[in-house]
């Protein structure tokens, strides 16, 4: 079993017993108490874990060099460990770098951990792994600043030391792509390569929550999670009450599923709780995960990456900005001739053992048109529209309405783009600066000006919206942006980006359950 562990950093012994206690009701299996950051009394901490015997406990006193706010030398800290967890049953979290230092810190952490004194627990030159029953003893390395490109090398030590029952590696990624040596590792541990030495493997920061996520599917010892947002003791954790909730942490299993969105930003994003809402409802055996992944080469690594590992169970992804263009080139297939034509996906479907891609922000953007103008698919015949922007979207927002036989206009800063755009579905090409001339009746955003956390922004001036039949805004996060705020205050019409979204997002789950077999 993967234990949920809230990780709590100890301030005082009252405010600790009332975050376990939360930790506790949102769902956690047991408590790490960080006591890097406290200075206060012991005996408190030591009752407190008295009180709750049915959780798992794990004491750690990091160290600054690791990411922790320890600051004394390592004797204090030892000293500190041995006081908080000797007698209780908790498991000591301990560093590698140090417990490789001498014998007399083994023996003395091994103390803290319910080892037998005078045992060294450490294998000598031969390499010989002396038999000794394992601690309670984690021996953790992290790399606060860059990629572990030695993990297996550290667990394979810990391993061969004898008394650590659990090795834990983390590291801050690069990018996303670096989460698969973390599975790479899990998966190892779970076919005994390591001795069944158990371990856990977590990338940090945003582009590691899939990692901490999957940590169950895969057979981790444990994950960590926050009280809350703001008290956090490594970057990347997520809530306990999240993981629970929106991650549906209980559900993971072995033969759970892989969705999520990809994109850069994504930690705005309503897809995972669309999907996982879905997903409970319908009774799937899938999780759905907010997936960053930066520019550059990052996509096509992720995407090869996912291809060489089947057990991971991918059953396909959302994609949003700045990805659209290059996930369609980066799949095996189009689904269908409408994606080939607009030259954008923001589908990729996982169908026996190929990548299909799929748009579905066309007819979203179209019919979210005629729903707030009760228009039929004739009206749209000759309406002069302005559009702002030249991505991905822009190329599916363009199609449709030049299908339906409006006369477009795209204004954006990337005039070759632009042109190709317009020369693709006959319309016509402005720079960005050009936009204040414009006067279609539609006046479309397709950029991210004006996201979430940019709130404040708008791509255009209040004066050039109050002639529009309508004024539709994609962006969703805040869903009264600056732009809408502004058109209504002029008396144009206005439409938010959500109801495109939900659109977009229910044809996605109709094609995520048609080629995946969802719901069968």
């Amino acid at each position: 079993m993967t234990c949920l562990i809230a990780s709590i950093p100890v301030q005082s012994v009252e405010t600790t017993a009332e975050a376990v206690r939360h930790a506790v009701q949102d769902g956690a299996d047991g408590v790490e108490l960080r006591i890097d950051g406290y200075e206060g009394e012991i005996d408190g901490l030591r009752r407190l874990m008295a009180q709750h015997p049915g959780l798992t406990w794990i004491v750690t006193c990091r160290s600054a060099d690791e990411g922790g706010q320890f600051t004394g030398d390592t004797m204090q800290r030892v000293s500190r460990l041995i006081e908080t967890a000797r007698g209780t049953g908790a498991w000591v979290d301990f560093e590698l770098a140090d417990w490789e230092r001498s014998a007399n810190i083994r023996q003395k952490v091994r103390l803290a951990a319910g080892g037998v004194a005078g045992q060294d627990g450490h294998s000598g030159a031969d390499g010989k792994t002396p038999e000794a029953p394992r601690d309670r003893l984690i021996l953790s390395a992290h790399e606060v600043q860059r990629p572990m490109t030695d993990a297996r090398s550290r667990i394979e030590r810990i391993a061969a030391g004898g008394h650590a029952a659990v090795a834990k590696v983390a590291w801050t990624p690069s990018d996303i792509g670096d989460n698969f040596a973390a599975f790479d590792l899990l998966r190892e541990a779970a076919a005994g390569a390591f001795g069944g030495l158990r371990v856990t493997a977590i990338c940090m920061g945003e582009e590691g929550v899939l990692s901490r996520v999957l940590a169950k599917k895969l057979g981790a010892f444990a994950t960590y999670a926050a009280l809350d947002a703001g008290s956090a003791t490594a970057p990347g954790q997520v809530s306990v009450a999240e993981l629970c909730g929106l991650y549906r942490w209980r559900r993971i299993d072995a033969n759970t599923r892989l969705f999520g969105v990809i994109g850069d930003p994504v930690a705005h994003s309503q897809s995972p709780a669309f999907f996982n809402a879905r997903f409970e409802a319908d009774g799937v055996n899938a999780v759905y995960l907010p997936l960053r992944v930066r520019g550059g080469d990052a996509l096509r690594r992720f995407i090869e990456g996912l291809r060489r590992r089947p057990w991971l169970d991918v059953g396909g992804f959302s994609v949003t900005i700045p990805h659209k263009e290059a996930a369609l080139a980066l799949a095996d297939e189009a689904g269908d001739a409408l994606t080939r034509r607009i030259g954008a996906a923001n589908t990729l479907v996982w169908r026996n053992g190929r990548v299909v891609a799929y748009n579905t922000d066309a007819a979203a953007a179209l019919n979210s048109i005629a729903a707030r103008l009760n228009w039929s698919p004739d009206d749209f015949r000759g309406i002069s529209a302005d559009v702002l922007g030249c991505g991905g979207a822009a190329r599916a927002v363009v199609a449709a309405l030049a299908d339906h036989g409006c006369r477009v206009r795209i204004y954006a800063r990337d005039g070759r783009r632009a042109a190709a755009l317009a020369g693709d579905f006959g319309g016509e090409a402005f720079d960005w600066e050009q936009r204040l001339r414009g006067d279609g009746l539609l006046l479309i955003n397709t950029t991210r000006v004006g996201m979430t956390p940019n709130e404040q922004d708008t791509p255009m001036p209040p004066d050039a919206l109050s002639r529009r039949t309508l004024v539709f805004d994609l962006v969703y996060t805040p869903p009264e942006t600056r732009l809408i705020r502004e058109a209504a205050a002029a008396g144009a019409p206005t439409l938010g980006g959500l109801d495109m979204f939900k659109r977009q997002a229910e044809a996605q789950y109709a094609w995520f359950s048609e080629t995946s077999s969802l719901l069968r």
